[in-house]
């Protein structure tokens, strides 16, 4: 999990600080009275008291497509900015074979984030950066795509067992909260927790569906939580002061599988469930496990290698890893890669990267206020 930065004020003379209370970077004051500061691959605004060192009205993106932190605005009211275009922009991409060639799934380029396949395997909860971050839900059979979220940032898509769900993380309401909504895009999303710290969702239970893994960001540790759906209690499964990150549970329920930096660096552990040791099965590294859809063999990524492991009923007998396949696939944090129940393997490869420019826009002051008015 990544955190979240945050703007703050400084008094120079004091060195007292302030939290604004607006995640974000690379803020510039306006003659207008707007702060404008950067947030993904957006510039947002906010209404702002220069004196009182103060937000004064509610923040609102206003121009997508920003290369982090590579913009200017001149106080006659110029902008100056190189397009986010082939920075970050990936093409979701199949590899059926690990010898073989790797095939665009057929939806266009874009900034993504984690995703995962749907249970019968027809369908895609993706993430893709925009103004906002949102779920956005592929057809992998007609190539149709519809975004399903539209309030906040949300991110860390994951399907119920029976594909009728997406269960997701957005900060709507402040931190990273749980929710879920239809698949279909019927109906309002429903809120699941209601917590002060982000968290991050990550494997919707099997069999039953009753319970969703996901990953709690304390101050120095994140920790591995389940939620019951029917009770909304939520439970620690593990602690303590490393951090465990990528839960998920093989498809018959026995064995939990996850990333832990206990030793130092990232490795990958499993434990039979409910309660028992933890099993070190990567070797030299590794994160993002990931189970095949209907055996206990685990599928794990070390930088740019992908390694396979077999379990069995105790994960102290599993095999040793080994190595499938390499390839310069990229790493968008959480999981940035699935395989289906064909044993495909669903990817991000770089897309080709365009001449960079610069946009200027002459006058922009005057779109912005209308934008975000701050009343002057």
């Amino acid at each position: 999990m990544t955190t979240r930065a945050s703007l703050i004020t400084v008094i120079l003379h004091t060195g007292q600080t302030t939290d604004l209370g607006l995640p974000g970077a690379s803020p510039r004051l306006t003659p207008t009275g707007h702060l404008v500061y950067q947030r993904g691959l957006a510039l947002w605004a906010a209404p702002f008291d220069a004196e009182r060192l103060e937000v004064v009205g509610s923040a609102a993106p206003v121009l997508d497509g920003v290369r982090a932190g590579d913009f200017a605005i001149s106080q006659n009211g110029t902008l100056i900015y190189v397009p986010a275009e082939g920075s970050n922009v990936q093409t979701l991409t199949w590899l059926d074979d690990p010898t073989g060639n790797p095939q665009s799934a057929g939806f266009p380029s874009a900034v993504h984030g984690t995703f995962q396949t749907s249970p019968e395997g027809t369908h895609l909860a993706v993430e893709v950066a925009g103004i906002t971050r949102d779920i956005w839900i592929y057809n992998l059979v007609t190539g149709d795509r519809e975004r399903l979220t539209n309030q906040g940032n949300n991110g860390y898509p994951i399907w119920s067992p029976d594909g009728e769900w997406v269960a997701f993380r957005s900060d709507r309401f402040g931190p990273f909260n749980l929710f879920r909504k239809r698949a279909s895009g019927a109906g309002d999303a429903e809120r699941l927790t209601e917590s002060e710290v982000d968290q991050a969702t990550s494997h919707w239970g099997r069999p039953g569906g009753g319970e969703i893994w996901f990953t709690s960001e304390f101050t120095n540790q994140n920790d591995i939580q389940v939620l019951d759906l029917q009770t909304r209690e939520v439970r620690t499964v593990v602690g303590g002061p490393d951090n465990q990150i990528h839960p998920t549970v093989s498809a018959d329920g026995t064995l939990l599988a996850y990333t832990s930096s206990g030793s130092g660096y990232s490795e990958v552990y499993v434990k039979r469930l409910p309660e028992s040791d933890e099993v070190k099965v990567s070797r030299a590294g590794g994160e993002e496990p990931v189970w095949a859809r209907t055996e206990n063999v685990l599928y794990y990524r070390n930088g740019f290698k992908w390694m396979r492991v077999e379990i069995g009923n105790d994960p102290r007998d599993a095999s040793v890893a080994e190595e499938i396949f390499e390839g310069n696939y990229l790493n968008v944090g959480g999981r940035s890669y699935d395989v289906d129940s064909d044993g495909r393997f669903l990817l991000l490869k770089p897309a080709a990267v365009t001449a960079s420019r610069i946009n200027i826009i002459v006058n922009w002051f005057e779109e912005l206020k209308q934008r975000v008015p701050t009343g002057r």
